[in-house]
């Protein structure tokens, strides 16, 4: 199972490689692969490291090894979806103070609305979705940080970034949600950050922290 998570991981560097060299995207395609391997990396290494067989390895090896599939099945067609392309021009909206409180009051207003109303299939499903409006300005604000190298508004944006999956952690007890919205907030700065050796030294330290947490969010 080692090459087939090593391919995953793999696989996550080379799109954000070809992505930032093409400099034409928001790093959305980093943000789903990510979440693709956090679906199925974290579990895979602890039946490959436990040092005991658990439960169900036969199944998630075999797991493992179609994601695999699929990771290099996604590289390549973001890949191909980049030929001929030009490099998009860059139209930066982050001190739009009007374009962030109308996100955050809308967002706010969705999730008031959602916990109010009686459950709707389909109204609920576009409430839902809807109040995740307030994300945009702080990928905004946390963009225009890093453009700026300015370290204390980078850390006061991902600090905001993390209220979210704290909050769904204490009411709800779950981080799958809030690991989705934190994945699609720093997605985008694998686009921006000028230096490769601080984005590496990041992502390293992003991977860890999200190791320790996913091992004693499971272990409680």
């Amino acid at each position: 199972m080692t090459v087939w998570i090593v391919i995953c991981l793999a696989s996550l560097v080379i799109l954000a490689i070809r992505l930032r060299n093409r400099g034409c995207s928001l790093g959305m395609p980093i943000a789903y692969l990510l979440l693709l391997d956090l679906n199925h990396v974290p579990g895979t290494l602890a039946s490959q490291f436990s040092g005991v067989i658990l439960y169900n390895s036969d199944e998630t090896s075999i797991g493992i090894y179609f994601t695999s599939i699929g990771a290099v099945a996604f590289v390549v067609g973001a890949w191909i979806g980049n030929l001929g392309g030009t490099t998009a021009s860059r139209t930066r909206r982050e001190d739009d103070v009007f374009f962030r409180l109308f996100c955050l009051t809308g967002g706010a207003v969705l999730v008031t609305a959602l916990s109010l109303i009686p459950t709707i299939p389909t109204l609920t499903a576009a409430l839902y979705y809807g109040a995740d409006i307030w994300l945009l300005p702080v990928i905004l604000g946390l963009l225009a940080s890093v453009r700026q190298a300015e370290l204390r508004r980078s850390l006061y944006w991902i600090g905001s970034l993390f209220v979210y999956p704290l909050w769904g952690l204490l009411t709800g007890g779950f981080l799958s949600y809030g690991a989705t919205t934190v994945a699609i907030g720093l997605a985008p700065i694998v686009m921006v950050a000028r230096s490769s050796l601080k984005l590496t030294i990041g992502s390293v330290l992003a991977l860890f922290l999200g190791l320790t947490v996913f091992v004693n969010y499971f272990a409680g």
